[in-house]
């Protein structure tokens, strides 16, 4: 039997009268009876999704004719009730033709399990992912609460992989996650990871040690050909990207990585922090994740590319590698 939603790309305002005003570029007005009015009433209230038996025949074809509703996809049908429901709701609408399942078995490595982090994994785990390889060596200190929300006071002085792999499992319970509690130091160490685990993308959320680490991951990503995004925040900017999926690119930020080192001794990276900024950042990186995951590439917008943020000023601009 046939399922339908209603078209969350047409805004229904109930108006007096039995009319309903339906909002959008060109609006316009249906006036309803008053057993009509009240049924898409309680449809509009009640469900997700719905029967064509739901609504009288007259009304049915009415907002079908007007596409006011619309039949739902196998995607939403099967969704239906589940924590992954409205993501498939979301994709019908936004994308027409894509679905939320893709990312179901993507298996995921995040270098570093700290601020970024803690805001990227609450949009992947939402969004169906499940499957999670996480690379840290780093305890809780007072000084991280103030970005890192997946951790809370009573954690400071324990382990960041224990914590978030607790975390993650508190979010969904049939996660798979695989933690390693190290430093790396080469890119060898990062490719026995990669290989052992089969993982899908790479995030780098770390900051430490500077610039070593973006090189081993580049160096790993060129290798062994899985793509990877960088993120940074300052005081009044940040940054992220470039999420490097083309080898030539890859090379190309990995010498101006090497041209950096070759002239630096040390990069202390900033101190000062704010949960606010931290999150923009984090955001926008988790957007083009889950695009670049869904195929969505028109929607990246860091796609080999560094994209900044000026937090006074909210503007944002590119630099092409």
């Amino acid at each position: 039997m046939k399922k339908y939603i209603l078209n969350d790309n047409k805004k229904i305002l109930f108006l007096k009268n039995n009319e309903i005003l339906i909002d959008g570029k060109n609006a316009y007005r249906i006036k309803l009876t008053e057993t009509d009015y009240n049924n898409l009433t309680e449809i509009c209230k009640k469900y997700t999704i719905f029967s064509k038996e739901c609504v009288s025949s007259k009304l049915f074809n009415k907002l079908y004719s007007n596409k006011i509703i619309v039949e739902a996809n196998k995607n939403i049908v099967e969704s239906y009730q589940n924590r992954n429901e409205r993501n498939e709701l979301f994709a019908f609408n936004f994308f027409s033709n894509n679905t939320f399942k893709k990312l179901y078995d993507k298996k995921i490595l995040f270098v570093g399990v700290g601020g970024i982090a803690s805001i990227i994994i609450d949009q992947l785990i939402s969004v169906g992912i499940y499957k999670f390889s996480i690379i840290d060596f780093d305890k809780v200190d007072i000084s991280n609460l103030n970005r890192q929300f997946v951790y809370r006071e009573k954690d400071v002085g324990l382990k960041k992989t224990d914590l978030f792999e607790q975390y993650i499992l508190s979010k969904n319970k049939n996660a798979v996650i695989k933690k390693y509690d190290l430093m790396l130091e080469t890119s060898s160490q990062l490719e026995t990871i990669i290989k052992k685990d089969d993982i899908d993308f790479m995030i780098n959320s770390a900051d430490m040690p500077p610039y070593c680490l973006q090189k081993n991951i580049v160096e790993s990503s060129i290798k062994l050909n899985v793509p990877c995004i960088f993120g940074g925040v300052g005081i009044t900017e940040g940054s992220y990207g470039p999420l490097l999926t083309n080898k030539s690119c890859k090379i190309k930020y990995l010498k101006n990585i090497n041209n950096i080192l070759s002239k630096v001794n040390y990069f202390f990276p900033c101190k000062s922090s704010f949960g606010v900024t931290n999150s923009i950042i984090s955001t926008y990186m988790s957007w083009d994740i889950i695009m670049y995951l869904l195929g969505e590439k028109k929607y990246v917008k860091s796609l080999n590319k560094e994209i900044f943020v000026n937090f006074k000023e909210t503007k944002l601009w590119e630099k092409l590698l």
